[in-house]
């Protein structure tokens, strides 16, 4: 259990989870002396106090959203409940939200492509219209397909 002494992470998934079993809603007090417990602190009450309210607490509610903090009380929100539940808390829920962020970026990037060589092969069929480099009734088909590929990355990427 050293090891896991001040692992905030862990600490946050525990309060998630304390709060879940709680239908919802605890005193503050009551999930701090259950973090005590649980992670046997107790040595520096003052210090671990404090990353407790300043850190863990401010992290869920301020950076994450997953609760609701008042004088007295936590509150844990429909998002929290939802990361409580999963297998390793908290750290699942940043690895997603990792994962995400890494593939939305992919797909600006496919689209982004996509939509430019699109229009380099538009502009290079209306200019081959007046030039005649490839017979008039092909001259389309090549920005056609590369619109036709445009479209359908754009639908796969609006839709998930």
């Amino acid at each position: 259990m050293e090891n896991d002494y001040y692992d905030l992470d862990k600490w946050k998934t525990f309060v998630l989870r304390v709060l879940l079993e709680k239908n919802g809603s605890s005193l503050t007090d009551y999930v701090w002396n259950r973090l005590k417990h649980e992670f046997s602190l107790g040595e520096n009450e003052q210090t671990e106090h404090n990353l407790y309210t300043e850190s863990v607490l401010k992290c869920l509610e301020v950076e994450h959203g997953l609760i609701r903090t008042n004088k007295r009380g936590i509150q844990i929100t429909t998002k929290g409940e939802e990361v409580a539940k999963m297998n390793n808390g908290l750290l699942s829920y940043l690895d997603s939200k990792y994962r995400h962020r890494l593939l939305q970026r992919i797909n600006d990037y496919v689209v982004t492509s996509t939509g430019i060589l699109s229009l380099m092969m538009t502009m290079f069929s209306f200019v081959n219209l007046f030039y005649n480099w490839i017979d008039k009734q092909y001259s389309f088909l090549p920005p056609l397909i590369l619109g036709l590929f445009f479209v359908v990355f754009r639908l796969i990427c609006k839709s998930k």
